[in-house]
Parts: structure tokens; C-alpha cells; sequence
């Protein structure tokens, strides 16, 4: 019984993933094109969070991607979310 609850609910947070993401040009609507363009926004998103997690040096800051400036960056370049 255990196992079949546990693959009803593998199945149902299957549907529950990350939105797709389409190109309006149909010549970048690649997975390698996605990476390559995922990859560059998120490193130019990276900012110094100043304020540690507990447990970590204070002394060294650690970089956050600013998730809101890197879907824009996406969006620049042509993706678009595909609302499913």
C-alpha cells in the first residue's frame, strides 16, 4: 500500500516542475541554446549577499542570483515561459 502511495505522489509532483521555456525564434529553440543563455543571466545576476546563513564565515560573503533580473535577462534574449 506504501508503494503505491508513494508513485501517486512521484506522480502527481511530476506535473508540479519548472515551467518550459520557448524562443519566439525557432532556430534558438534548442536545450543547448536555453543553457547557454540560461547560464549568462544567471552570472550576470550574481550579487554579494553580505548577511551570512548561520553556520557560515561572516568574513566571506556568498553570491545569490537575483532570480527576478535573470528572468528579465531571459526574456531579452527571446524566451519566453510557456504557461502549460
Amino acid at each position: 500500500m506504501s508503494r503505491v502511495l508513494v508513485a501517486f505522489m512521484l506522480a502527481a509532483l511530476a506535473g508540479c516542475g519548472a515551467p518550459h521555456w520557448q524562443n519566439a525564434d525557432a532556430s534558438r529553440n534548442t536545450q543547448a541554446a536555453f543553457n547557454w543563455d540560461q547560464d549568462l543571466c544567471r552570472r550576470e545576476s550574481l550579487y554579494r549577499n553580505m548577511r551570512p546563513r548561520w553556520g557560515e564565515n561572516p568574513l566571506y560573503p556568498y553570491l545569490v542570483v537575483d532570480e527576478e533580473r535573470a528572468t528579465e535577462c531571459m526574456k531579452a534574449r527571446g524566451w519566453r515561459k510557456d504557461e502549460d
